[in-house]
C-alpha cells in the first residue's frame, strides 16, 4: 500500500514546529531569556505550536491507521481514486485486517526503537555521571515494567514515580495505550460509523466542558482518543475531502496564527478546531505532491526518520544548550546553537534510526 502522501507533509511540518518550539523554551529553562520574549515566538491567546502539533499528531496516527487498515490504494499521480467507503462495509476490508499481526508490528515498531533509545541514554549518563546506576533509589524495582510498556513517562502525569528518563514524553504511552484500543474503534467504525461518530462527539463535548481529570486538559487521553478518532474519519474520507473545505478551514488556521483578537472558547475546543482545519487545509495539497517526486522524496525520508527524531530530540537540546550557553551572547550565537542542535539531531538520528531499523526488521521476520 502506498502512502498519502500529505500524511507525511503533516508530519514532517508539525515535527519541525515541536523541535522549534523546545528549542525555544529551552533557552527561558535554562535561565537565557525571559518567557515574555520567547512565548511570542510559538504562541498567542488562541494559537500554542505544541499543543497544535501534539493534536495533530493524534489525528494522524488515527487516519494513518484507518487507510493502513482498508487496503486501499493511494495513487502514485494525481488520478482519482476509488472510494475508501465502499471498502469500509465489504467484507474483504475485515478480512484483511489481522489483529495479531497488527498488534506485533506496532508495538515492535515502538517499543524497539523506545528501548534502544533508553539504553543508549542510560549509557550516556552513566558515563557523564562516572556512576553505573543512575535512576531514583526510591522507586520500587517492580516499576520497570512500566518503561518495559513505555508508559512510564504518561503516568507521571498522575504523579506515579518510575525510572523513567523523559523518552517520548507523556505523549508516547498516552499513544500506546491508545493503539491497543484501535481494532475496536475500528470495528465500531465498521458496525455504524454515524451511530460512533455521534458517541464520539458527545463524548468529546462532556470531556471538554466537564472535564473531570488532574492532568491538562490538552493531555487528557480521553480528549486524546476523540482526536485520534477524528482523525480515523479524516483517514476514511481523504480521498473526498471538497475544495470548497478550503475557503473554510484555511481562514481558520489564518486567524488563529495571526488574528490579535482572542477567541471567548474553551482551550480544548479551541485546539481541536485549530487541529482539524490545519489537517484539512494541507490535504489540498496532496495533488501537487503527486506531481512533485522530488520534493516528495525528501518529505517521505525525513517522515520515516521522525519516530526517532522524536525520541532523541529533548537529549541533544537538554545537552546542547546549556553547554553551549556561557558562549551565546546574542541572537547570533542563538542562531549557532539552534544549528549545532539540528545538525547534531540529523547525526544522531540517522545513527539510531539504522540501528532500529536493522533490529526491527529482525525482529519483525522472527515473529511474523
Amino acid at each position: 500500500m502506498k502512502r498519502v502522501r500529505y500524511f507525511d507533509l503533516l508530519r514532517v511540518v508539525c515535527f519541525c514546529m515541536i523541535i522549534f518550539y523546545h528549542m525555544m523554551i529551552q533557552l527561558y529553562i535554562d535561565g537565557m531569556f525571559a518567557a515574555e520574549y520567547v512565548n511570542p515566538f510559538f504562541s498567542n491567546s488562541n494559537m500554542h505550536l505544541a499543543t497544535l502539533s501534539v493534536a495533530v499528531f493524534f489525528m494522524l496516527s488515527g487516519a494513518s491507521l484507518r487507510v493502513s487498515s482498508t487496503g486501499a490504494k493511494v495513487p502514485s499521480t494525481g488520478a482519482e481514486v476509488p472510494s475508501i467507503d465502499a471498502k469500509l462495509s465489504s467484507p474483504s476490508a475485515k478480512e484483511t485486517f489481522d489483529v495479531k499481526r497488527y498488534y506485533v508490528k506496532r508495538f515492535i515498531r515502538i517499543l524497539i526503537p523506545f528501548y534502544i533509545v533508553n539504553i543508549f541514554y542510560a549509557i550516556y549518563r552513566m558515563i557523564v555521571a562516572k556512576t553505573f546506576w543512575i535512576f531514583n533509589k526510591d522507586v520500587a524495582p517492580w516499576k520497570i515494567i512500566l518503561g518495559i510498556f513505555g508508559i512510564d513517562e504518561w503516568l507521571s502525569l498522575y504523579n506515579v514515580s518510575s525510572f523513567s528518563q523523559g523518552i517520548g514524553e507523556w505523549f508516547l504511552g498516552a499513544l500506546i495505550i491508545i493503539y491497543v484500543f484501535f481494532p475496536l474503534f475500528r470495528k465500531l467504525m465498521l458496525k455504524n460509523r454515524y451511530v460512533f461518530l455521534a458517541a464520539v462527539v458527545v463524548i468529546y463535548f462532556l470531556l471538554v466542558f466537564v472535564y473531570p481529570s488532574q492532568s491538562r486538559i490538552y493531555q487528557n487521553i480521553f480528549v486524546k482518543t476523540c482526536e485520534f478518532i477524528f482523525g480515523m474519519y479524516l483517514g476514511m474520507y481523504w480521498d473526498r475531502i471538497k475544495k470548497w473545505a478550503a475557503f473554510i478551514t484555511i481562514p481558520v488556521v489564518l486567524f488563529f496564527f495571526i488574528s490579535p483578537v482572542s477567541l471567548p472558547i474553551n482551550q480544548g475546543l479551541s485546539i481541536t478546531i485549530l487541529a482539524l482545519a490545519f489537517f484539512v487545509s494541507i490535504s489540498f495539497l496532496e495533488k501537487p505532491l503527486q506531481k512533485s517526486n522530488r520534493i516528495y522524496k525528501v518529505i517521505a525520508w525525513l517522515s520515516g526518520c521522525s519516530y526517532e527524531l522524536f525520541l532523541i530530540h529533548h537529549i541533544v537540546i537538554y545537552a546542547l544548550t546549556p553547554a553551549l550557553k556561557p558562549y551565546i551572547h546574542s541572537n547570533t550565537g542563538v542562531l549557532i546553537l539552534f544549528i549545532a542542535e539540528l545538525v547534531t539531531m540529523a547525526i544522531v538520528t540517522a545513527v539510531v534510526k539504522l540501528v532500529c531499523d536493522k533490529a526491527v526488521k529482525g525482529l519483525t521476520k522472527v515473529l511474523l
